[in-house]
């Protein structure tokens, strides 16, 4: 409970803004914060701490690591074409038309080879790799599904033990 607080903010991360006796307080009206072992008030000033240092060490790491990624970027940029000559397809145009007309269900009233037609930038990609495009998204598609309902389930058997 205190670790989701302090992450949305309700708690403040840093000791100079909220001490611990004042979180203390806050968080004594809540029947979960009774019933585990921070309630106790000999304990719950280092425990604390810690809670909010490990916090704060989150944060800086996904600083660090987005700004390494920036940092990679500048000297290795994404590639434009693969190693064959071929356009990247991924987060291309064509790849963004494609899951616009999937969405509209195009890729089932027409063939393949008329949706390639139908567009210049699917035409950048060879026929073949196309409708191996088209096959990769509807398979992603319900992988996405799949996981979601799997994920959907347990929440429902784990309300349901409780």
């Amino acid at each position: 409970m205190l670790h989701a607080d302090i992450v949305a903010g309700v708690i403040p991360a840093s000791q100079s803004e909220m001490s611990a006796d004042e979180v203390c307080k806050h968080c004594s009206a809540n029947p979960d914060f009774l019933l585990s072992d921070f309630h106790d008030k000999r304990l719950f000033a280092d425990r604390l701490k810690r809670l909010r240092d490990k916090i704060k060490g989150k944060d800086d790491r996904r600083k660090r690591d987005a700004d390494a990624l920036a940092g990679d970027r500048l000297i290795f940029p994404k590639r434009d074409f693969n190693y064959r000559g071929e356009a990247e397809w991924q987060n291309s145009k064509a790849q963004e038309l494609l899951k616009k007309d999937i969405d509209t269900g195009r890729h089932l009233s027409q063939t393949k080879e008329k949706l390639w037609l139908s567009k210049p930038e699917y035409q950048e990609y060879d026929l073949n790799m196309f409708r191996g495009f088209v096959h990769q998204e509807l398979k992603t598609r319900k992988f996405h599904a799949y996981v979601k309902h799997k994920r959907a389930e347990k929440h429902t058997a784990d309300d349901e033990e409780r």
